[in-house]
């Protein structure tokens, strides 16, 4: 048998005797492989970059990438596709995507 690559040990992130088919609100990170920052890009300046005369800096914000606007497009279907579940906020940053899903009932077990 090849030497294979072990896995890190990774503390729980489950809640003990949480029944996680129950309708709620869940607050869900997504990474990437090897937290490559392949979704997004954050450009723009900050106020501390800009000159003290100069008001007209950019805000930092948030470039999608192609592999960032596949994610975007198909968050945006689960709406449409599940109907127990409603995507609330999201941000899909360089190397993972927050989502605040909230589950109705019906639709945890789906």
């Amino acid at each position: 048998m090849e030497n294979e690559k072990e896995l890190p040990k990774r503390k729980p992130t489950r809640l003990n005797y949480f029944n996680y088919n129950s309708p709620g609100a869940y607050f869900l990170t997504i990474c990437t492989e090897n937290r490559r920052k392949i979704l997004s890009h954050i450009v723009g300046g900050d106020v501390h970059d800009a000159p003290q005369s100069d008001v007209s800096y950019l805000p930092k914000r948030i470039e999608l990438s192609y592999y960032g606007k596949i994610a975007d497009k198909y968050i945006n279907q689960l709406n449409d596709y599940y109907e127990n579940i409603k995507v609330d906020r999201y941000v899909i940053m360089p190397n993972h995507v927050h989502i605040i899903l909230f589950v109705s009932a019906g639709g945890a077990s789906r």
